[in-house]
């Protein structure tokens, strides 16, 4: 079993189950579950190497701002599934980090990087100690 926590900042639980969705349809897995409230439930194709996993999303309202979500894979028959639960996790909440990154930029909304982008590397060069 593989599970991540994941704090998005401008994506709604129902906008989470919407891009999860997407992703499900490109990677070809069957939904299952999908309560538009932020609970969606998919499961993978069967292949040489496992019997499919089960990845469940599970978005809740931080309070605060943002949404909480969790992501988890399992197998589903079998005891190991040869780091496929892993990659499942890693691509949903890549594709979910995505989504929150894209929407914050399309809303003008400051993101991470322009708090963390080159500040460091422009420091101290030329103008030392300038607008402070």
């Amino acid at each position: 079993m593989a599970s991540r926590l994941l704090q998005l900042i401008h994506l709604d639980p129902a906008q989470v189950v919407t891009e999860s969705k997407q992703l499900a349809h490109r990677l070809r897995w069957k939904t299952k579950d999908v309560d538009a409230s932020g609970y969606a439930r998919f499961v993978t194709r069967v292949s040489i190497w496992s019997w499919g996993e089960e990845v469940t999303v599970d978005a809740d309202p931080s309070g605060v701002v943002g949404t909480k979500v969790r992501v988890e894979s399992r197998p589903r028959f079998q005891l190991s599934d040869w780091g496929r639960s892993k990659r499942n996790v890693r691509r949903l909440a890549e594709a979910l980090t995505r989504a929150d990154v894209e929407r914050a930029t399309s809303a003008g909304s400051p993101s991470w990087s322009t708090f963390g982008g080159n500040a460091d590397a422009t420091a101290g060069k030329g103008d030392a100690g300038a607008g402070i």
